[in-house]
């Protein structure tokens, strides 16, 4: 999967740069505008390989922990507030949405997971594991109903 937070459309320019929120998507999209299509990634259920954040222990400073992470199989069940269930009479396993053609209220009550290099598991049960889809953020998602992790080699 691709991180859908860095081609996404993120360009909060601030005074002060620390406080800038700026993604390589926001800045491709400021330059190139009409030409910058961003289509993000998701799925309906199924799991997927990322490095888990196994705990959440506090450090000091600059302490690394080596065993923070480690890559496994992650799981996600269906949920009625993602993206893929709008879509769930369709039949086919993959599908292209072009979120223009989702109203604006619509969207802004769906999330999509947050697939990244890292996966951060809800730290209460039954919390969602994604991002709220904002209007703007993505022009389509590509949409795949049901996804199954790759086998690790040892």
């Amino acid at each position: 999967w691709a991180h859908n937070l860095h081609v996404s459309n993120i360009y909060h320019l601030k005074k002060r740069n620390r406080n800038s929120i700026l993604t390589a998507g926001g800045v491709l999209k400021k330059q190139l505008a009409d030409k910058y299509f961003i289509i993000g990634q998701d799925f309906e259920k199924g799991s997927f390989n990322a490095y888990h954040r196994v705990n959440f222990i506090k450090r000091k400073k600059g302490e690394e922990n080596i065993n923070d992470f480690k890559l496994e199989a992650v799981s996600v069940g269906s949920n009625t507030r993602t993206i893929g269930n709008e879509f769930k009479d369709v039949k086919k396993t993959i599908l292209f949405v072009r979120l223009s053609d989702i109203s604006e209220k619509r969207i802004e009550k769906i999330y999509i997971h947050n697939i990244g290099a890292v996966y951060y598991a809800p730290r209460k049960k039954n919390k969602r594991t994604g991002l709220y889809l904002e209007h703007g953020v993505f022009d389509g998602i590509i949409l795949v109903k049901d996804t199954k992790a790759t086998a690790l080699l040892e």
